[in-house]
């Protein structure tokens, strides 16, 4: 059975420095999605196999002054299993 997914998420790392009284701040964007299929295996037990593409985004700032962008592209191929329980 083929199946479709989608994600994303969004998020803030903030870095002090020791040695100077800067602050690093990075905001983050991830999205994306994927493609695969269930091979059922029993009738709890399934095999998956999916195809994934992720796009991040990090937006950088020093002392929030904008310094850089940095976008990073990703595709996963991933396989497991799923195993179902209860009756």
């Amino acid at each position: 059975m083929p199946f479709l997914e989608a994600t994303g998420g969004i998020g803030i790392i903030k870095t002090e420095s020791n040695f100077t009284d800067n602050l690093f701040k990075s905001n983050i964007v991830q999205f994306g999605g994927g493609a695969g299929i269930v091979i059922s295996l029993s009738n709890k037990v399934t095999f998956d196999v999916i195809l994934n593409w992720s796009s991040f985004i990090f937006k950088g700032r020093v002392n929030n002054i904008p310094d850089l962008q940095t976008v990073n592209q990703i595709i996963n191929f991933s396989t497991g299993f799923s195993i179902y329980l209860g009756s």
